[in-house]
């Protein structure tokens, strides 16, 4: 074999590993932007976020009962957190379940005295009577506080505990 067909054998086996090297480099630069179109963007720059994940990296290391956690549940928990920290009464963060349980509630017709209601500074609020309903009717106002459902005091009731 001449040493020309030696050099062409060796330069196809060049070009094929330069290929596949860019190939490689390629498919890892797609897969880099791949990944930062899909993640959530970081938060605003005065956001900082090593405080939260110090504290969830610390329970998952020394947590006494580590069955115990839940990190959908963490989550969901961390949201619900944000949402109430805004500390409006209309605003707020329901999971899946609770999502799914509110648009039933919401989706056939409404039974009751006609109001919404919600807990404002740890107590059963009305928020809005509803048009022509008995709660209109007998002069319920939005701000009313709501002590009593029957005999049964509303302290620390939860508003699905008070429509129910």
């Amino acid at each position: 074999m001449a040493i020309s067909d030696k050099l062409k054998g060796s330069g196809i086996k060049i070009a094929l590993g330069f290929l596949l090297f860019v190939a490689l480099l390629g498919t890892f630069a797609g897969g880099i932007y791949a990944g930062r179109q899909t993640c959530s963007p970081l938060p605003p720059g005065d956001a900082d976020m090593a405080l939260f994940w110090e504290t969830w990296h610390t329970l998952e290391d020394k947590y006494a009962d580590k069955s115990k956690i839940d990190h959908q549940k963490m989550v969901y928990g961390a949201i619900a957190g944000m949402v109430s920290s805004l500390g409006d009464p209309y605003t707020s963060f329901f999971d899946p379940v609770d999502t799914k349980k509110f648009v039933e509630d919401t989706a056939g017709a409404f039974e009751g005295v006609g109001m919404e209601i919600a807990v404002k500074k740890g107590q059963l609020q009305v928020v809005s009577p509803l048009e022509n309903s008995p709660a209109k009717k007998a002069g319920i106002k939005a701000g009313d506080a709501i002590i009593k459902i029957n005999a049964t005091t509303t302290s620390g009731m939860t508003t699905d505990e008070a429509v129910d």
